[in-house]
C-alpha cells in the first residue's frame, strides 16, 4: 500500500521505464539503462526507514534530487508547486530540454550508484581491507567521528 508522499518501487519503476525513458528514446533512440537492482540500490541509499526498501517518501526523493547548494535549494523551495490536481500530462509539465536533463540526472544517479557499489565490493574482496581500519584512517584523533578537514588532510597530497 502506498502512503501519501511515497513513491512505491513498482510505480517508480514503471514511470521511469515509460514516461521518462520515452523522452530520451524519441531523442537518442534509447531509454534509461537500469534494472531492478539499480532501482533498489538507489532507494536503499536514500530511504531513511531502511525497513521499507521498496519506497521513497517525498522528503527522501527531494534529498536525492534537490541540489545541495543553498542558493539553488532556496530558489527551488520558493517555487509554487504545480500540477497538484494532476491535470497535466508528464510531457506538459516540463520543456523538452528540462525533461532531457531530468532523464540525464536519473541515468547518472543509477550509473554512480552502480559504480560505487562495485568499488565497495572490490574493496571488501581484498583480505587486507576492513571497515574499522578504513574509518580509523579518517578518525586519526580517536573522536569516533571525522569532519571535512580530516578527509581533506588524509586524501589531498
Amino acid at each position: 500500500m502506498q502512503g501519501v508522499g511515497e513513491f512505491e518501487l513498482s510505480i517508480l519503476n514503471e514511470k521511469l521505464k515509460t514516461e521518462i525513458s520515452s523522452i530520451n528514446i524519441e531523442r537518442t533512440g534509447r531509454g534509461l539503462e537500469f534494472n531492478d537492482t539499480d532501482l533498489i540500490a538507489f532507494i536503499q541509499r536514500y530511504a531513511e526507514l531502511k525497513k521499507s526498501a521498496d519506497r521513497l517518501r517525498y522528503s527522501e526523493f527531494c534529498s536525492a534530487i534537490a541540489p545541495k547548494d543553498s542558493f539553488y535549494l532556496n530558489t527551488l523551495a520558493q517555487r509554487s508547486p504545480t500540477n497538484l490536481k494532476l491535470q497535466y500530462a508528464y510531457e506538459e509539465l516540463f520543456s523538452e530540454s528540462t525533461r532531457l536533463r531530468y532523464f540525464e540526472l536519473w541515468q547518472r544517479l543509477f550509473e554512480c550508484e552502480r559504480e560505487c557499489e562495485q568499488l565497495r565490493k572490490n574493496l571488501l574482496r581484498n583480505p587486507y581491507f576492513d571497515l574499522q581500519r578504513a574509518f580509523k584512517v579518517l578518525d586519526g584523533r580517536n573522536r569516533g567521528s571525522f569532519n571535512m578537514m580530516d578527509v581533506s588532510d588524509n586524501f589531498k597530497s
